[in-house]
């Protein structure tokens, strides 16, 4: 299992595997939980994790992976352009056009600096490839 860039591996303890039925779309929160590593199911799935550095596999699937400021420095190993979505909650009001104008691409991965306290890296995707369809916004109080 790639856990991260640096080639870091973790113990299954540190995995939080996501259950949830094929016909309906699942909401899986962690923020009590210590896992690294979060694995979604083979259904539409909704991500969040915590302020903890983790790596997310939505599996196949529409997946949301869910963001907000503070939540740290984390990975999606396997995030499909085609059909995944980044849901970002932020303080501040950045367009998608902002957020991508201070991301990078370092090597095959495309990385997202979403403020100084976030980011987030798409393990094998191209920064270019994004689009609007990627992303929803969402102002947090």
């Amino acid at each position: 299992m790639r856990a991260s860039n640096d080639g870091t591996t973790y113990e299954i303890s540190d995995v939080y595997l996501a259950v949830a039925a094929e016909e309906e779309k699942q909401a899986v929160d962690i923020s009590e939980r210590e896992s690294l590593v979060i694995i979604g199911s083979g259904s539409d799935d909704r991500l969040s994790g915590n302020e903890k550095d983790q790596v997310f596999y939505g599996g196949s699937g529409s997946d949301t992976f869910v963001f907000s400021s503070y939540s740290g420095r984390d990975a999606i190993a396997d995030f499909d352009v085609a059909s995944d979505v980044l849901e970002l909650h932020l303080e501040q009001t950045d367009s998608i056009v902002e957020i991508l104008g201070r991301s990078s691409q370092n090597g095959g991965d495309a990385v997202l600096n979403i403020d100084v306290n976030t980011s987030v890296t798409l393990w094998g995707v191209d920064l270019t490839s994004l689009g609007n369809d990627n992303f929803r916004l969402a102002l947090t109080a």
